[in-house]
Formats: structure tokens, C-alpha cells, sequence
């Protein structure tokens, strides 16, 4: 199958290149799209495992958790968002996949924006901040209970004093 030849392409090139070679936010954006694309005609039927993939180079450095978090975007904006106008199939694919994703990944999703939040606090603000600003994209649809507690709280609360007034 060619979409699964281009899943292993892309994330190849997630785990190699990224790492080492700071990428154009263009080509970034657009391998992005191309991730959320073959994740809504493959999740989770011929992939189960698209956000545990993905996840699972989290550990590779800060380009990859910069790319996790445009897919999270992407995803959010190509799939989910009630923004957007969609037609009443893509409405019952979006409802499909977040059901699995509900199922499967969100709980791992939200420990990694946990792991994110506390590693990248000082180094990279920028990843904190899109961070939560995925994290308040899925909070609308996921099990709150996956980041309203007291640990992801104590840890928001922590970055919102860190801070201080003039982040305002």
C-alpha cells in the first residue's frame, strides 16, 4: 500500500532529519498536513498506531516535540475544529476518530503534553506555549479529567507564576 510506503517516509524523516537539521516552518507545516491527511484515512483502522508513532519520537529533541505539536494544530484545524465547516460525513469521520482517540491516546497525549510542559519550561517558552494551546484545543472534546487535575494544574499554575505579571 502507498499511503503506508509514505507513513514510513515521513516518519523517517521525523526521526532522522528533524533531530539534526533545523527545516523551513513551510516544509514543517506542510509535512504536518501530510501526517494529519494519511492519519484521517488510516486511523485507526490500517493504523492504530499513528499517535503512538509519533509520540514515541518525542525523545529526539526539541524539533520533534515542535513537529507533535504542529501535527496536534493541524489535526485540531484539519479534523476536529467545529470552526470549520464540514460536511456531514467528515462530521462522522471527526466524531469516528476522536471516539478511537478517546479510547486509545488521549490519556498517552496528555501525559506527553505533561513531559512537554515540564521539560521544555525554561529552555523553550515557544513549545511550552503552543504546547498549551493544544492542550486547550482538545480540551474541548477529550475526558477533562485528562488535564484538569492537580498535577497538570500544579504544573500550568507553576508556568503562569514563572511568568509573572508582565506575560500577561
Amino acid at each position: 500500500e502507498h499511503r503506508a510506503e509514505l507513513r514510513g517516509r515521513v516518519l523517517s524523516w521525523l526521526r532522522d532529519v528533524v533531530p539534526a537539521k533545523e527545516e523551513d516552518a513551510m516544509v514543517k507545516n506542510k509535512v504536518a498536513l501530510v501526517y494529519v491527511c494519511l492519519l484521517r484515512l488510516d486511523y485507526p483502522s490500517s493504523w492504530p498506531g499513528a499517535w503512538t508513532d509519533l509520540m514515541a519520537l518525542l525523545e529526539r529533541g526539541p524539533g520533534v516535540v515542535d513537529m507533535f505539536l504542529r501535527v496536534l494544530m493541524t489535526f485540531d484545524q484539519e479534523v476536529v475544529s467545529d470552526e470549520v465547516p464540514r460536511t456531514p460525513e467528515e462530521q462522522r469521520l471527526s466524531h469516528s476518530i476522536k471516539h478511537a482517540m478517546r479510547e486509545a491516546d488521549v490519556a498517552r497525549l496528555a501525559e506527553c503534553w505533561y513531559g512537554v510542559l515540564g521539560a521544555y519550561r525554561q529552555s523553550a517558552p515557544p513549545l511550552v506555549a503552543e504546547c498549551l494551546r493544544a492542550v486547550a484545543a482538545f480540551a474541548v472534546w477529550i475526558e477533562i479529567l485528562a488535564v484538569a487535575n492537580d498535577r497538570f494544574l500544579g504544573c500550568i499554575v507553576g508556568i503562569v507564576a514563572e511568568a509573572g505579571p508582565a506575560a500577561g
